[in-house]
């Protein structure tokens, strides 16, 4: 349940429980419930999910494919593509991706 692969997905399913179980007990509005509701049986899939070899890569591809949540994964393929620049310009100089190039007197 706590393997490093699904670690934050456990975290959030059981909090997801938690929660919506806090929410329905304080009799707060129905709407409200149902959507947090909607989440939470999100979140028990994707969790769900991570226990089938190459599943997550399957979902991920199939959502990408048809066009859900564009915002989502073009910010993810910036970040990507800025993180790997920053890895070959680190790796290219031969130094620490950190350094600033001065030194500490």
């Amino acid at each position: 349940m706590w393997h490093p692969t699904r670690r934050w997905s456990t975290a959030f399913y059981l909090s997801m429980i938690v929660i919506v179980f806090a929410v329905a007990v304080a009799k707060q509005n129905i709407g409200i419930v149902f959507a947090m509701l909607f989440v939470e049986i999100i979140a028990g899939t994707w969790y769900s999910i991570s226990f089938i070899p190459f599943g997550r890569m399957i979902v991920l591809k199939f959502l990408r494919s048809i066009g859900i949540c564009y915002p989502c994964f073009a910010v993810y393929d910036t970040i990507h593509e800025h993180s790997e620049a920053n890895k070959r310009q680190g790796s290219q100089s031969g130094g620490s991706i950190f350094s600033t190039g001065s030194s500490n007197k």
